[in-house]
């Protein structure tokens, strides 16, 4: 995620005034007033190497430990997992077996949904069940998956284009790996096409039903000049434009909390 381009937004929302319909929202996902503490690790160990996610396998099967990752959470809030893709029908999927899964996962959830583990065959060191299993001393982080990353324009029209199948496919690992929600960081190459704005908006409402109020969702978009000006936030929220950039929606939260971190990348 490219901070410097893209601002962490909270659908932790009350309520949503949109010209789609109302965000579904139980009284109990009121945003919390304090600042929240969101970041990534990352399955790319070509520019993340070198920390490993404990309780994972190395390459000689033996399990991982990382005592400095593993300090690092009880200052956090959240932690994403990323990135998992979106293939052209819709389904998301692991796209690093190698980092990704383990020959239990294989068993365990592959069989059952191999759309989602297209590279299977490389399955080797299991961190996303590993991801699953972490805790902080507190026992108060929450945990999940981050779909898209660098270069997911693809990624973004697939999950647009089959909303359905992309909602299915991605509240499967959730639930199966018990995790606490989703976070969609997808990096378009471009602005968002004529109705793409309004696609998003239906998908996030989508994903909150299939996930439930408590469900933890946040979202990434471009907070370029031309994504500000397609915002029609009531007057009086202009100060929270940053909100809601997802043009053109029409959708102001007005209960809402932002999360920027200056290095987003639990290193």
């Amino acid at each position: 995620m490219r901070i410097s381009h893209l601002i962490r937004l909270m659908l932790m929302c009350l309520a949503g005034s949109s010209a789609l319909s109302p965000v579904v929202f139980a009284e109990s996902a009121a945003a919390p007033s304090h600042a929240i503490l969101m970041t990534f690790w990352s399955n790319d160990m070509t520019h993340h190497g070198g920390n490993p996610m404990p309780g994972s396998l190395d390459v000689s099967a033996m399990p991982v430990t990382n005592p400095v990752m593993q300090k690092q959470l009880d200052a956090i809030d959240v932690l994403a997992y990323a990135f998992l893709r979106v293939d052209a029908a819709g389904d998301v999927y692991f796209a690093n077996a190698a980092v990704d899964l383990s020959s239990a996962d294989l068993r365990e959830y592959c069989q059952q949904h191999p759309a989602a583990c297209p590279h299977a065959d490389s399955a080797m060191a299991g961190s996303f069940s590993a991801f699953a299993r972490l805790k902080n001393r507190a026992h108060t982080l929450r945990r999940v998956a981050s779909l898209g990353g660098a270069g997911s324009q693809s990624s973004l029209d697939n999950a647009l284009n089959h909303q359905d199948e992309l909602v299915r496919s991605a509240t499967d690992p959730i639930r199966q790996f018990d995790l606490d929600g989703i976070d969609l960081d997808f990096e378009p190459d471009e602005f968002f096409a004529a109705g793409q704005g309004e696609q998003y908006a239906k998908l996030i409402d989508a994903l909150r039903r299939a996930l439930g109020p408590t469900a933890f969702i946040s979202i990434e978009v471009p907070s370029d000049w031309e994504t500000l000006r397609s915002l029609d936030c009531p007057a009086g929220q202009r100060e929270m434009t940053l909100i809601s950039m997802l043009t053109p929606m029409n959708r102001c939260c007005r209960a809402t909390t932002t999360v920027a971190t200056a290095s987003p990348w639990l290193t």
